[in-house]
């Protein structure tokens, strides 16, 4: 059984980000999701399917490509989020009903959006901005 490392492991492994909230903001973080109120304890129930979804497919991407957006760095990042998120704006503006009609499509490119910007994040971990 493989466990994840904590925020705090990797953090202590490596330089710390600007992406990283700073040590005292993430036990505050903590310390106030213990009084959050029902809203907003559901919407991030909401977030972590979302965001439990989107690493599913992040993981299986992975295992088919590899690492292979190393190669592309920031850069590559983001232009695969503005390919993707022209392709969401055409899907959700240019539809009478918002996209719904389009939902698997839409929830495929919002899934990949938000793995494409972690891995912007990731390549920033690793001071990754251009080709290699």
């Amino acid at each position: 059984m493989t466990t994840e490392p904590s925020l705090k492991n990797v953090t202590t492994e490596r330089r710390l980000s600007k992406i990283d909230p700073p040590g005292d903001e993430r036990e505050k973080d903590s310390r106030k999701s213990v009084s959050l109120d029902t809203k907003l304890q559901e919407r991030l129930v909401q977030f972590d399917a979302v965001v439990s979804s989107s690493r599913e497919l992040f993981q299986e991407k992975n295992a088919q490509y590899a690492d292979s957006i190393t190669r592309t760095g920031v850069i590559g990042s983001a232009v695969a989020i503005a390919g993707l998120s022209a392709r969401l704006e055409h899907l959700v503006l240019a539809s009478p009903d918002a996209g719904k009609s389009q939902e698997d499509a839409v929830v495929d490119i919002v899934k990949d959006i938000l793995n494409y910007a972690a891995i912007t994040g990731i390549m920033i971990m690793t001071d990754n901005w251009r080709p290699q």
